[in-house]
């Protein structure tokens, strides 16, 4: 059975902490995986696990608060811009931004695996469509920057 990338890093982490990592099924049925070690197993699906609270899993996929976050604790972090309506390109906070930043990144800010994301974004006027398109894949309609 074929892993995709994320199984694959998960199974190599198991295995450094003598855990064993399966497929649950004959056939992949939402990635879903055993991790076994001793007598001890949990079923998981991708990065989720029994043990991951469903507010846990909303802040871990809230790219712009787990950011916010991860600052407060002193760690460095990619500096970021929260779009949550239309954009246009008179917009002075994105002007000034982008003067500040001359090459950026917006993706949607509810993570999914590198959906709506758009790099090298160098002008006003992709940056306006970047952000609409990442407006539109997300759960909030919000976008990175």
């Amino acid at each position: 059975m074929s892993w995709n990338r994320t199984n694959l890093l998960i199974a190599a982490a198991a295995a450094r902490v003598g855990a064993s990592a399966e497929a649950l099924a004959s056939r992949h049925t939402d990635l879903l995986m055993r991790l076994r070690r001793g007598g001890q197993a949990a079923v998981i699906s991708k990065t989720r696990s029994p043990f991951l609270t469903q507010v846990a899993q909303t802040l871990s996929n809230n790219k712009h608060v787990s950011r916010e976050r991860l600052r407060a604790a002193g760690l460095p972090c990619v500096p970021d811009r929260l779009v949550d309506g239309p954009v246009d390109e008179d917009d002075a906070k994105l002007v000034a931004w982008m003067a500040e930043h001359p090459r950026l990144v917006v993706k949607p800010n509810w993570g999914n695996r590198a959906h709506g994301v758009c790099l090298g974004i160098t002008s006003m006027d992709a940056l306006v469509r970047a952000c609409e398109e990442a407006r539109e894949g997300d759960l909030d309609e919000e976008a990175v920057v």
